[in-house]
Protein backbone atom coordinates (compact mmCIF):
# COMPACT_ATOMS: atom_id res chain seq x y z
CA UNK A 1 0.00 0.00 0.00
CA UNK A 2 1.76 3.02 -1.17
CA UNK A 3 0.51 6.60 -0.02
CA UNK A 4 2.82 9.84 -0.33
CA UNK A 5 3.10 10.74 3.68
CA UNK A 6 2.39 8.43 6.57
CA UNK A 7 2.07 10.63 9.76
CA UNK A 8 2.60 8.95 13.39
CA UNK A 9 -1.60 8.15 13.36
CA UNK A 10 -1.81 7.18 9.55
CA UNK A 11 -0.61 3.38 10.52
CA UNK A 12 -2.93 2.61 13.43
CA UNK A 13 -5.87 4.39 11.30
CA UNK A 14 -5.10 2.25 8.25
CA UNK A 15 -5.02 -1.13 10.22
CA UNK A 16 -8.28 0.22 11.90
CA UNK A 17 -10.05 0.54 8.13
CA UNK A 18 -8.56 -2.80 7.24
CA UNK A 19 -10.33 -4.46 10.58
CA UNK A 20 -13.16 -2.45 9.24
CA UNK A 21 -13.60 -3.87 5.47
CA UNK A 22 -11.97 -7.07 6.22
CA UNK A 23 -14.85 -9.29 7.29
CA UNK A 24 -17.08 -7.89 4.13
CA UNK A 25 -14.12 -10.00 2.44
CA UNK A 26 -12.71 -7.22 -0.01
CA UNK A 27 -9.37 -7.91 -1.76
CA UNK A 28 -6.84 -5.98 0.30
CA UNK A 29 -5.73 -3.42 -2.52
CA UNK A 30 -8.48 -2.64 -2.79
CA UNK A 31 -9.23 -1.75 0.68
CA UNK A 32 -5.92 -0.11 0.86
CA UNK A 33 -6.44 1.96 -2.67
CA UNK A 34 -9.77 3.25 -0.75
CA UNK A 35 -8.09 4.22 1.99
CA UNK A 36 -5.14 5.84 0.25
CA UNK A 37 -8.30 7.95 -1.02
CA UNK A 38 -9.49 8.98 2.47
CA UNK A 39 -5.97 9.86 3.33
CA UNK A 40 -5.65 12.20 0.01
CA UNK A 41 -9.74 14.06 0.62
CA UNK A 42 -8.62 14.21 4.41
CA UNK A 43 -4.82 15.98 3.88
CA UNK A 44 -6.05 18.43 2.06
CA UNK A 45 -3.84 21.90 2.87
CA UNK A 46 -7.07 23.69 3.69
CA UNK A 47 -7.75 20.48 6.10
CA UNK A 48 -6.91 22.64 9.41
CA UNK A 49 -9.56 20.77 11.65
CA UNK A 50 -11.60 18.63 9.61
CA UNK A 51 -8.63 16.25 9.14
CA UNK A 52 -7.59 12.66 9.78
CA UNK A 53 -6.89 13.84 13.17
CA UNK A 54 -10.99 14.57 13.46
CA UNK A 55 -11.76 11.35 12.03
CA UNK A 56 -9.20 9.74 14.58
CA UNK A 57 -10.66 10.83 17.50
CA UNK A 58 -14.58 10.21 16.09
CA UNK A 59 -13.10 6.72 15.51
CA UNK A 60 -12.37 6.56 19.27
CA UNK A 61 -15.69 7.68 20.66
CA UNK A 62 -17.31 5.31 18.22
CA UNK A 63 -15.20 2.43 19.15
CA UNK A 64 -16.69 2.38 22.57
CA UNK A 65 -19.75 0.96 21.30
CA UNK A 66 -17.78 -2.24 19.51
CA UNK A 67 -19.73 -4.67 22.11
CA UNK A 68 -23.19 -3.25 21.69
CA UNK A 69 -25.67 -4.41 19.91
CA UNK A 70 -25.95 -2.11 17.02
CA UNK A 71 -24.90 -1.90 13.75
CA UNK A 72 -21.16 -1.06 14.22
CA UNK A 73 -19.86 -1.38 10.63
CA UNK A 74 -22.00 1.20 9.40
CA UNK A 75 -21.24 3.45 11.96
CA UNK A 76 -17.76 3.15 11.69
CA UNK A 77 -17.95 3.58 8.10
CA UNK A 78 -19.79 6.71 8.54
CA UNK A 79 -17.54 8.62 10.91
CA UNK A 80 -15.03 7.46 8.61
CA UNK A 81 -17.06 9.15 5.67
CA UNK A 82 -19.12 12.06 7.12
CA UNK A 83 -16.17 14.74 6.58
CA UNK A 84 -14.77 13.54 3.59
CA UNK A 85 -16.36 16.17 1.53
CA UNK A 86 -15.67 19.46 3.10
CA UNK A 87 -15.83 23.27 1.11
CA UNK A 88 -16.48 25.52 4.23
CA UNK A 89 -17.98 27.80 1.43
CA UNK A 90 -20.80 24.90 0.81
CA UNK A 91 -24.12 24.02 2.00
CA UNK A 92 -24.43 20.52 1.28
CA UNK A 93 -20.78 18.95 2.36
CA UNK A 94 -23.18 16.45 4.01
CA UNK A 95 -24.73 15.09 0.87
CA UNK A 96 -21.85 15.24 -1.22
CA UNK A 97 -19.76 13.41 1.34
CA UNK A 98 -22.48 11.03 1.06
CA UNK A 99 -22.73 10.60 -2.53
CA UNK A 100 -18.83 9.84 -2.15
CA UNK A 101 -19.53 7.37 0.83
CA UNK A 102 -21.60 5.03 -1.91
CA UNK A 103 -19.26 5.38 -4.27
CA UNK A 104 -15.92 4.33 -2.45
CA UNK A 105 -18.54 1.46 -0.64
CA UNK A 106 -19.94 0.38 -4.13
CA UNK A 107 -16.23 0.25 -5.20
CA UNK A 108 -15.58 -2.49 -2.27
CA UNK A 109 -18.52 -4.40 -3.06
CA UNK A 110 -20.41 -3.30 0.35
CA UNK A 111 -24.20 -4.58 0.11
CA UNK A 112 -26.59 -1.60 -1.07
CA UNK A 113 -28.97 -1.80 1.91
CA UNK A 114 -25.78 -0.77 3.77
CA UNK A 115 -24.77 2.21 2.36
CA UNK A 116 -27.64 3.38 2.27
CA UNK A 117 -27.25 3.16 6.09
CA UNK A 118 -24.29 4.88 5.56
CA UNK A 119 -25.66 7.60 3.90
CA UNK A 120 -28.85 7.95 6.20
CA UNK A 121 -26.04 8.37 9.15
CA UNK A 122 -23.84 10.92 7.23
CA UNK A 123 -27.16 13.15 6.64
CA UNK A 124 -28.26 13.88 9.98
CA UNK A 125 -24.50 15.23 10.32
CA UNK A 126 -25.78 18.13 8.42
CA UNK A 127 -28.67 20.03 11.14
CA UNK A 128 -27.02 17.53 14.11
CA UNK A 129 -30.38 16.10 15.01
CA UNK A 130 -31.55 12.81 14.80
CA UNK A 131 -34.23 10.62 15.99
CA UNK A 132 -34.93 9.43 19.22
CA UNK A 133 -34.78 5.70 18.31
CA UNK A 134 -31.75 5.88 15.84
CA UNK A 135 -28.98 5.13 18.41
CA UNK A 136 -26.28 4.73 16.17
CA UNK A 137 -26.93 8.59 15.06
CA UNK A 138 -27.12 9.89 18.31
CA UNK A 139 -23.41 7.95 18.86
CA UNK A 140 -22.08 9.81 15.93
CA UNK A 141 -23.28 12.94 16.55
CA UNK A 142 -22.40 13.29 19.89
CA UNK A 143 -18.73 11.95 18.60
CA UNK A 144 -18.72 14.33 16.17
CA UNK A 145 -19.19 17.50 18.64
CA UNK A 146 -17.06 16.19 21.58
CA UNK A 147 -14.53 19.32 21.02
CA UNK A 148 -16.97 21.39 22.16
CA UNK A 149 -16.23 19.54 25.64
CA UNK A 150 -12.75 18.69 25.62
CA UNK A 151 -10.17 20.98 27.93
CA UNK A 152 -10.07 24.43 27.28
CA UNK A 153 -6.30 24.28 25.46
CA UNK A 154 -8.01 21.53 23.33
CA UNK A 155 -10.87 23.33 22.24
CA UNK A 156 -8.17 26.52 21.42
CA UNK A 157 -6.59 24.59 19.49
CA UNK A 158 -9.95 23.72 17.75
CA UNK A 159 -11.67 27.55 17.11
CA UNK A 160 -8.43 28.47 15.64
CA UNK A 161 -7.91 25.43 13.22
CA UNK A 162 -11.51 26.45 12.31
CA UNK A 163 -10.71 29.97 11.92
CA UNK A 164 -8.27 29.05 9.38
CA UNK A 165 -10.85 26.94 7.15
CA UNK A 166 -12.63 29.85 6.95
CA UNK A 167 -9.73 32.43 6.82
CA UNK A 168 -11.52 34.43 3.41
CA UNK A 169 -14.06 35.66 5.73
CA UNK A 170 -13.69 38.98 7.85
CA UNK A 171 -13.10 38.94 11.70
CA UNK A 172 -16.68 40.50 11.86
CA UNK A 173 -18.32 38.16 9.85
CA UNK A 174 -16.62 35.07 10.91
CA UNK A 175 -17.92 35.89 14.54
CA UNK A 176 -21.49 36.47 13.19
CA UNK A 177 -21.61 32.88 11.53
CA UNK A 178 -19.64 31.07 14.53
CA UNK A 179 -22.24 32.83 16.75
CA UNK A 180 -25.22 31.58 14.57
CA UNK A 181 -24.22 28.20 14.60
CA UNK A 182 -23.28 27.58 18.47
CA UNK A 183 -26.69 29.71 19.43
CA UNK A 184 -28.85 26.70 17.86
CA UNK A 185 -26.94 24.75 19.78
CA UNK A 186 -27.44 26.83 22.82
CA UNK A 187 -31.51 26.58 21.93
CA UNK A 188 -31.45 22.92 22.54
CA UNK A 189 -32.18 21.48 25.61
CA UNK A 190 -29.31 19.87 26.13
CA UNK A 191 -25.85 19.78 23.84
CA UNK A 192 -25.57 15.99 23.67
CA UNK A 193 -28.23 12.95 23.30
CA UNK A 194 -26.36 10.04 25.09
CA UNK A 195 -26.17 10.15 28.89
CA UNK A 196 -22.66 8.83 28.72
CA UNK A 197 -21.35 12.14 26.46
CA UNK A 198 -24.03 14.29 28.07
CA UNK A 199 -22.20 13.29 31.80
CA UNK A 200 -18.31 13.65 30.08
CA UNK A 201 -18.52 17.07 27.69
CA UNK A 202 -21.43 18.96 28.26
CA UNK A 203 -20.99 21.11 31.66
CA UNK A 204 -17.50 21.71 29.85
CA UNK A 205 -19.11 22.76 26.55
Amino acid sequence: MRCHFLPDRVPVLLESWRRLCQPFAIDLSKIDRVFCDLFRVYSGSDRHYHNLTHIDRVLELVGEWKASNIDFPSLQFAAWFHDAIYNPKSSDNEVQSGKYAASKLAELGINPDKIDRVISLISYTQFHQAPTNDLEARILLDADLAILGSPSREYQAYARAIRREYSWLSESEYRAGRRRVLEQFLQRDRLYFLDIYYAKFELQA
